[in-house]
């Protein structure tokens, strides 16, 4: 009688798989759960071999692609051990990708893109006993990001339905894209429904603008319009997304709001005054009186002094 043993990530002798990806990976979470080190002996796009990593050991696992469609099917499957396994249970083991991947999937489904490197070192440790340097975690998690939520090339291609869907969602809601000649994205400029609203009927005209440097694989800058509401608290009003800043992304930026808020009575916009926001002012909001803001002020002031003042 074959090993009977059933799809929770186990493995028997006549098992079909419907790829060879699913393939290896059942191994390695099976590795995983028994405690031992695999080594990849032979993979082609016909045969996959794999053994413990004790060369001495019998374990062996022998699969083959089936001549029909992508399935793959182990021909062959020793699963007892003869090496002294209890020597890799001591050690402190390396994770590979394949098993990592497997297992970040599911958290990055429920904690999206704010799982971090050091939460994935401490939780791999603590729950598989699997160690990871920051720069594998670091690694490991875009790998697995890319898995669930695709690559982030691709989302650039998203944007213009996401920009339709918010717009249907949110009547009111005021959107633009700009592309170069070669098609590829520059800017994007986004101010939602509630937010124009509130600013037109309660709050007070008084804007501030400023722009965040991103992190992540793509490099950029997200442009901020924001205000303060009755209780002295945030109000976002827009907001856009570009790779750098200078006079022409902040124009662009300042003639999107323009074209959002117009140029209300009294309305007066606030910044660190740097050399893009001014010279865009002076080119869209003429009439605007626009104002330091204080803070950045003061850290300027910090930073250019060393804080010796």
């Amino acid at each position: 009688m074959e090993e009977s043993i059933s799809d929770d990530g186990r493995l028997y002798k006549g098992k079909i798989f419907q790829s060879k990806k699913d393939l290896k990976r059942t191994l390695h979470m099976y590795a995983l759960k028994e405690q031992f080190e695999v080594q990849i002996k032979r993979s082609s796009k016909t045969r996959y071999e794999a053994g413990c990593k004790d060369g001495e050991c019998e374990f062996q696992l022998r699969a083959f692609k089936m001549q029909k469609g992508e399935y793959w099917v182990v021909q062959m499957f020793l699963k007892d051990h003869t090496c002294n396994i209890d020597g890799f249970h001591a050690r402190l083991r390396q994770a590979n990708s394949w098993t990592v991947g497997e297992l970040l999937a599911p958290k990055l489904q429920v904690h999206g893109h704010s799982l971090k490197p050091k939460d994935i070192m401490v939780e791999m440790q603590v729950e598989h006993g699997l160690h990871l340097l920051y720069t594998k975690a670091w690694r490991e998690k875009d790998h697995a990001e890319a898995s669930v939520f695709g690559p982030p090339e691709e989302s650039f291609k998203l944007l213009p339905a996401y920009c339709h869907r918010l717009k249907e969602v949110n009547p009111g809601t005021i959107t633009a894209i700009k592309t170069n000649v070669a098609n590829h994205f520059e800017y994007m400029f986004i101010a939602h429904a509630a937010s124009l609203h509130g600013f037109q009927t309660v709050i007070r005209p008084v804007i501030a603008i400023n722009g965040a440097h991103l992190k992540g694989k793509f490099y950029g800058i997200m442009f901020v319009a924001i205000c303060l509401d009755a209780n002295n608290q945030i109000f976002p009003l827009a907001y856009s997304f570009g790779d750098v800043e200078d006079k022409m992304s902040w124009s662009w930026f300042l003639n999107e709001l323009k074209n959002a808020i117009g140029s209300p009575e009294d309305c007066m916009i606030i910044s660190d005054r740097h050399l893009g926001i001014k010279a865009a002012m002076e080119k869209v909001y003429i009439n605007v009186p626009h104002g330091y803001c204080v803070f950045h002020m003061a850290q300027n002031i910090k930073m250019i002094t060393k804080g010796n003042m």
